[in-house]
């Protein structure tokens, strides 16, 4: 299935801006927390929670952020 049919199938795309794993804000915790509607995936769960209570926009694409998604990695 392409990532056009994901979308279209009301999946998430995610974006992974950054190939590293730590917080593009605090740079030291592990991202793990989708930003939506954007799709990024750049900032830890803190962080996150952080621009929202801040109305602050998306650091990679400053859209506004709508929800936050925590991803767990196994």
């Amino acid at each position: 299935m392409t990532q056009e049919a994901d979308a279209a199938e009301g999946e998430a795309q995610v974006v992974d801006d950054n190939p590293e794993q730590e917080c593009l804000i605090c740079l030291c915790e592990q991202k793990d927390t989708l930003i939506m509607p954007c799709g990024h995936f750049c900032v830890c769960e803190d962080c996150g929670k952080q621009l929202v209570t801040a109305k602050q926009t998306c650091p990679i694409c400053r859209g506004n952020i709508a929800s936050l998604i925590p991803i767990k990695k196994h």
